[in-house]
């Protein structure tokens, strides 16, 4: 990582750190691919795992895991007015991460990602505020 760009958008500040490359391939995805409501991405996306995991079976389907019996945890409203401090911290922290993914990370021939394009399409929300609708005025994102 020799790019200054690169290790900018990673806050690797000093020209000596590096990260360890790794030799085994990584299957990557957002846990939004898993509960896509596309059947037809939905069945590219098991069958691309599966593939990638070298299993002769298909993948089961994948339940939610919001239903069963959990302890109840107490909501908090992340678009409380309360929380915005560390809304904006961590559209920050996405917008970096989606960047870095995009642009040098899925560069990689050992990184494989299902139907790519809906996956970078996922990446790039990662820049917006939920909180905020399309149409208001201070819904921002960072373009790159």
């Amino acid at each position: 990582m020799t790019n200054p760009s690169e290790r900018n958008l990673l806050r690797m500040r000093n020209k000596y750190q590096f990260i360890t490359p790794i030799d085994n391939p990584i299957f990557l995805y957002d846990v939004g691919q898993l509960y896509d409501t596309n059947k037809t991405r939905t069945q590219l996306f098991k069958k691309d795992l599966q593939n990638f995991l070298g299993l002769d079976a298909p993948m089961p389907e994948f339940e939610d895991s919001s239903t069963g019996n959990k302890p109840k945890l107490k909501a908090m409203d992340i678009c409380d007015q309360k929380f915005d401090g560390i809304r904006k911290e961590l559209i920050t922290i996405g917008t970096r991460a989606s960047m870095w993914i995009r642009k040098y990370f899925l560069k990689s021939d050992q990184v494989y990602v299902s139907s790519r394009e809906f996956f970078e399409e996922i990446l790039k929300e990662w820049k917006v505020d939920p909180c905020l609708s399309k149409d208001d005025s201070k819904a921002t994102a960072v373009e790159s």
